[in-house]
């Protein structure tokens, strides 16, 4: 016990310091509405005609239903960040430091409506986890990197997990499956079944969250919420550049 104590105490600190941040940052924005009735009804309503980030939505109305939960979840997801970018650049002494730097070297507006806020934080940096796992899977930065036999099983779950939070990243997502399909065969002339297995959870993942109504509603116009219009983003785009 003391052993691992010493070894990881850096990283016993830094899960530490995450906790307490966030314990102790308030619910703002429509954390309000998640952590109410609303947020239930919602998810009654299988989150139709909100949007389709059913992972990211689901995960809001929990955290915002206790604070030590939503400390738990942040210190574990930033610290597993933290890991995984380690061991992408092979345990790099400078790694660590560099990381917790750039997190908090952040422009203010991201911080803000990421780290500091619960919405924001279950949509743009948990999923993050799932992608610098699969990036660190396939050895991006380690060509004698060897995959777990048997890894392929968790693939299609995390595949389709990813795509249900921020509708960039589902995007950015199918296309990083998309990616790796392709990669392995050009670089070590080598297929992985674990990365057939994530594409198609990330095919599967990326049709349900589109076929969400909230974007038909979007695409159309008839959206309840109506800056979210493609012909009302159109008006402000048009508003910027002129």
């Amino acid at each position: 016990m003391k052993l691992f104590l010493k070894k990881n105490l850096y990283f016993i600190i830094l899960f530490i310091a995450f906790f307490l941040i966030g314990f102790f940052i308030p619910y703002s924005h429509d954390d309000w509405f998640w952590g109410t009735s609303w947020g239930i009804s919602a998810f009654n309503d299988a989150f139709q005609n909100v949007n389709g980030r059913y992972a990211g939505n689901l995960l809001a109305i929990i955290l915002t239903r206790s604070r030590i939960l939503r400390a738990f979840v942040i210190g574990i997801t930033l610290l597993l960040i933290i890991i995984l970018i380690c061991k992408i650049c092979k345990n790099n002494k400078l790694a660590p430091f560099l990381s917790i730097i750039l997190l908090f070297t952040l422009n203010t507006s991201v911080l803000k409506y990421t780290i500091t806020w619960t919405a924001g934080f279950v949509n743009y940096v948990i999923p993050m986890v799932g992608i610098l796992y699969y990036l660190y899977l396939n050895g991006v930065n380690d060509p004698k990197y060897k995959q777990p036999k048997y890894i392929f099983i968790f693939m299609l779950p995390l595949g389709f997990i990813n795509c249900l939070f921020m509708e960039n990243l589902t995007i950015f997502n199918l296309l990083l499956a998309t990616f790796f399909i392709f990669y392995p065969i050009i670089e070590k002339r080598k297929i992985y079944k674990s990365n057939i297995f994530y594409f198609i959870g990330s095919i599967f993942g990326t049709i349900l969250m589109f076929t969400n109504n909230a974007y038909f509603q979007i695409s159309d116009g008839t959206d309840t919420y109506g800056q979210r219009s493609l012909n009302n983003n159109f008006t402000i785009f048009e508003e910027k550049i002129s």
